[in-house]
């Protein structure tokens, strides 16, 4: 991660590829996620990158395979919003409580 400063305004500069979890979470809101646009975004292919974990998901019944693309099932739309609820919360509470000391961060680190 790069950080730069002109004129008073903070820039973040960050690898793409470090972009590839968020992603494929938030794609996956759409419940399906595309192979080829994966590629085309990242240049790799999603199953070089995900083989492991999208095999699993298939296997326990998250997503299926259809034309280059994982459409997510119903039993995985159901645990995908069960998870992404304390995510989301997280992430929102966290942002909400410190935008109340101070306005305009300069900075904000989700862990």
């Amino acid at each position: 991660m790069q950080q730069l400063r002109s004129s008073g305004v903070t820039k973040i500069s960050i690898g793409i590829q470090s972009f590839q979890p968020e992603y494929l979470f938030w794609t996956a809101y759409t419940l399906r996620i595309s192979s080829e646009n994966f590629k085309t975004f990242f240049g790799n292919k999603l199953e070089r990158n995900y083989g492991l974990e999208m095999r699993i998901a298939r296997v326990l019944g998250f997503v299926k395979k259809e034309n280059g693309q994982y459409l997510i099932t119903d039993k995985g739309s159901y645990y995908y919003h069960y998870y992404e609820k304390f995510y989301t919360l997280s992430y929102i509470d966290h942002m909400w409580n410190s935008m109340k000391k101070e306005a305009f961060l300069e900075e904000l680190i989700i862990k």
